[in-house]
């Protein structure tokens, strides 16, 4: 990855993106010349969102020289992914169908769609425990009751995800993902108009490695 930086930059901030480049696992080799300085990105530089790079204030232009999102990027992982869990397939080739609410309401709400999803055929039952927004007093979904609910469920299904809505609030948060997988309950980020899936993809990707 190549930064462009502009002329107008400090040694002081220079050396501050620098450093933060650093923290992330980067080597950063500078380029200083007399109208510009340029820093050279070698590493995995999937950790780093080109969209938050390119609001610095310093930075003119942010241009990738490799693949991004080396986790799923199929140029590193050329067959399809297939995601097993409790004996259900996901992937591959594999069918299945997911059903259930948007967003986990209550013990009975859950219970009584989980039984319509068994009795339907589907293989996964599907809830929100999570819903951010961006407003304080809009509802936030039920959080970790509703994992507790979800984890009920799965006394009506074979598996249970949680969706999560893929917003800004989630790309830049992903606490709901790692609350889930110590439940032992599978994630799916939601893609909404307005988050470009490089978007999400990155930031699973991070939080995976992470």
């Amino acid at each position: 990855m190549i930064v462009a930086l502009k002329s107008t930059s400090t040694n002081e901030q220079i050396a501050h993106l620098e450093n933060w480049l650093k923290s992330r696992g980067l080597t950063v080799h500078i380029s200083r010349g007399e109208y510009q300085t340029v820093l050279g990105l070698v590493g995995d530089t999937s950790k780093i969102d080109d969209d938050l790079l390119s609001g610095l204030d310093i930075v003119e232009k942010v241009t990738r020289i490799s693949e991004p999102f080396k986790s799923a990027n199929r140029k590193f992982h050329p067959d399809d992914t297939i995601v097993e869990t409790c004996g259900v397939k996901i992937g591959g080739g594999n069918f299945a169908v997911m059903a259930g609410p948007c967003s986990v309401e209550s013990r009975e709400q859950l219970c009584n769609i989980a039984e319509d999803v068994k009795k339907s055929g589907a293989s996964v039952l599907r809830g929100g425990a999570f819903k951010p927004r961006t407003s304080p007093y809009d509802f936030q979904g039920l959080k970790a009751e509703g994992i507790e609910l979800l984890l009920e469920a799965k006394g009506f299904s074979d598996v249970v995800v949680s969706i999560l809505d893929g917003n800004v609030d989630v790309v830049v948060n992903l606490a709901a993902l790692t609350d889930t997988q110590k439940a032992q309950i599978e994630d799916i980020v939601k893609r909404k108009t307005g988050v470009t899936a490089d978007k999400i993809t990155i930031n699973v990707c991070n939080n995976q490695q992470n």
